[in-house]
């Protein structure tokens, strides 16, 4: 693993044929803010009363902290409220921003390389982000929640279900957890980008 300054300089060593697989949430664009607020929000909505003091120990709110959190909740109170934190997420979707360096890079990468998004949102939440950023272009294809069925490796389904040859891969990312996942698929190249330190792992 190498600390490097500037997420730009990597662009001499990506080969034409290298796919580009990006995380979205945290990687490209900052959503831990607006996503927590729409969360609470729903909460509310739904249950009548806040119980934001459960989450207090969580950086980024899922559905399966909500479920394990509330867990007195019924299935259609869980889904209410997911359904519910979509609406207003959409509705403040200007409160998420763009992770600068980033973008540049997918920007940079687009015009020569296959680019395909990779996340665990849902594929309506994926679509909305990168229409009102404008980035949707940029991707050749995409996987969600949706085409990942229950399996937590989003990269493992990526490889998969869009047949890729791990040794042509470069993978985006901003948690930990998911590169030890891609690192079991010996993806040839993996970009760690946590807030402002940027992680580089050869192969």
């Amino acid at each position: 693993m190498v600390k490097i300054e500037n997420l730009l300089e990597l662009i001499p060593l990506i080969s034409p044929t290298d796919v580009i697989l990006f995380d979205m949430d945290n990687t490209l664009v900052n959503t831990d803010d607006i996503n927590n607020v729409a969360y609470k929000s729903a909460i509310q909505q739904v249950l009548g009363k806040n119980y934001d003091n459960l989450f207090t120990d969580i950086v980024r709110i899922r559905r399966e902290d909500v479920s394990n959190k509330l867990y007195w909740i019924s299935k259609e109170q869980l889904s209410e409220i997911i359904s519910i934190k979509s609406i207003i997420y959409k509705e403040n979707i200007d409160q998420a921003s763009l992770v600068i360096d980033v973008v540049e890079l997918l920007e940079n990468v687009s015009i020569t390389n296959r680019c395909i998004l990779v996340s665990n949102a849902s594929a309506d939440r994926v679509n909305q982000t990168l229409e009102y950023y404008n980035l949707k272009d940029k991707f050749d294809s995409m996987i969600t929640r949706t085409d990942c069925d229950g399996n937590h490796n989003k990269f493992e389904v990526a490889i998969n279900k869009l047949q890729l040859n791990p040794g042509n891969i470069w993978i985006v990312e901003n948690e930990q957890k998911n590169i030890n996942e891609a690192l079991k698929h010996s993806v040839k190249h993996i970009i760690l980008k946590e807030n402002e330190n940027i992680y580089y792992f050869p192969e």
